[in-house]
């Protein structure tokens, strides 16, 4: 953390009370135990605030996306095959308050109306 303990861009995600995310947030409680360890490793590895970093950047480039066009547009601006880390990540956000979920409509991708992504106001970090 910072000196105003606010979340900084390069501390590991926390959940909108301060305490960091961790890998039993990431898996469910009936997930396979090679979920589980692959989400410990996450956490213990910095992968997991990596990937928070990468998704929270192309969130800020592509406010009021859907988590399909935000996984498609961070492809299209890396050029890294992409698995869906960045729609995974998207809740972690919420949880640490640097994203929000505001409205639905029909995604450009899927064709579905979901949920639509932006920054959280007052995002306390740039990417």
């Amino acid at each position: 953390m910072n000196d105003q303990q606010q979340p900084g861009l390069f501390d590991p995600p926390r959940r909108a009370d301060g305490l960091p995310i961790g890998p039993a947030e990431l898996s469910r409680s009936n997930d396979a135990d090679t979920s589980k360890a692959s989400a410990a490793k996450m956490v213990h590895s910095g992968e997991l605030g990596r990937m928070c970093r990468l998704a929270l950047s192309t969130l800020k480039r592509f406010p009021g996306s859907t988590a399909a066009e935000l996984d498609r547009d961070f492809v299209a601006m890396s050029g890294v095959a992409g698995d869906g880390q960045i729609r995974k990540r998207l809740n972690d956000l919420r949880k640490s308050g640097f994203a929000r979920v505001d409205g639905t409509r029909k995604c450009r991708v899927t064709g579905r109306i979901v949920q639509v992504w932006w920054p959280s106001d007052g995002c306390p970090c740039e990417p």
